[in-house]
């Protein structure tokens, strides 16, 4: 699993402020996509598979299908996929490198700048800025404690994707039962045959 960036970008906000904090942080983090989406280039899923949950792969193969690089963009701003991941994920499309480099800054610089703020406030004092960040944070972290819910939540795609997968399994298992119904009768045959010898 990648290392998380929060508390490093966070860390950055209290050493160096906001302004060049967020800087540093949006160039570290951006670097970090870059040789992640590089290395699911050259070794793709089973590297996937390796580092992160399965259900995030599918999600997102499935909305980057029907939405394109927008879900890249969202999924960096609002946290419906853990952001150090998303590069992984992207690495994985067939999506040029130079709009994953576009998609990857401008979706960081929220994020950075925001925990970049509330590290230089630690330092510096807190102030009525530092609550409203506090805010901001704490909405992010519960969207991230509950994100499959959000993801449903947000994206009617997901939605029809699991319908049918339950659709599915319903018409496995009644194919199933109706093949345990037959071989059950095949095996009652047997058995009143052997009686009657």
């Amino acid at each position: 699993m990648p290392i998380p960036s929060t508390p490093i970008v966070f860390a950055g906000g209290y050493v160096y402020g906001t302004l060049v904090g967020s800087i540093l942080a949006v160039i570290a983090t951006v670097i970090g996509a870059a040789i992640s989406f590089y290395l699911v280039r050259k070794f793709g899923e089973p590297l996937l598979e390796l580092l992160m949950n399965k259900r995030h792969l599918e999600h997102f193969n499935h909305l980057f299908k029907k939405r394109g690089v927008s879900i890249a963009l969202i999924s960096y701003i609002v946290p419906v996929f853990p952001s150090d991941i998303v590069g992984l994920l992207m690495g994985l499309t067939k999506i040029r490198f130079h709009t994953f480099l576009a998609v990857a800054i401008v979706g960081n610089i929220p994020r950075c700048f925001v925990l970049n703020a509330l590290g230089s406030d630690v330092y510096t004092g807190f102030t009525v800025k530092t609550f409203l960040l506090l805010v901001l944070v704490l909405i992010f972290a519960v969207m991230a404690i509950f994100r499959e819910k959000l993801k449903r939540l947000m994206f009617r795609e997901l939605r029809e994707l699991e319908h049918e997968a339950v659709a599915v399994e319903k018409e496995v298992e009644r194919e199933m039962g109706g093949v345990r119904k037959e071989v059950g009768v095949k095996k009652k045959r047997k058995v009143t045959k052997r009686k009657k010898r």
